[in-house]
């Protein structure tokens, strides 16, 4: 994201910058907040829907008329979604997890996690390189494209998510 503003927009990187910083900040407060509020099971389904729109506002970086304050409010959204999301999977893995089984399935979802990030990495860093040669706008749209195509196969898995008192 900081990378498509600076070159897309001409934003300094400082600037750029307070999005990843405004992101973390919504982070901190949906992972705080939605405990106190929110059953896991709707959070992760709210946690998607929010990262969803995240990567829409990220599409909207090229269109010259879009102001970057609604860029920063949409891309807020998905360190909000994060932060909802991704305790709320943690607290339903080891709900569902039989006794004595925690640990394994924790350290299992742990190294799902990593494999699945670097393997997305990967990809999309290619993909961006190989879209390169076609100009940075390409490149960027494609590669937000992928990750909300990703993050949109989240939102119909987040709609069979059950507590196992629900179950």
């Amino acid at each position: 994201m900081p990378l498509a503003l600076v070159r897309l927009r001409d934003l300094a990187p400082t600037h750029a910058g307070l999005f990843l910083t405004s992101t973390a900040l919504l982070w901190f407060a949906g992972a705080w907040a939605s405990d106190r509020w929110l059953a896991p099971a709707r959070r992760i389904g709210l946690g998607a829907t929010s990262v969803s729109l995240a990567l829409c506002s990220a599409l909207l970086i090229p269109v010259p008329g879009v102001p970057v304050s609604v860029l920063a409010i949409g891309w807020a959204f998905g360190g909000l979604g994060m932060g909802l999301a991704m305790p709320a999977l943690s607290v339903l893995l080891l709900e569902h997890s039989a006794v004595g089984e925690e640990g394994r399935n924790s350290a299992s979802m742990q190294t799902s996690d990593a494999v699945a990030d670097a393997l997305v990495l990967a990809v999309c860093s290619g993909l961006f390189g190989w879209l390169l040669a076609t100009g940075p706008t390409m490149s960027f749209v494609v590669v937000f494209l992928v990750a909300l195509m990703i993050a949109s196969l989240a939102l119909p898995a987040s709609q069979k998510v059950t507590s196992p008192s629900a179950a």
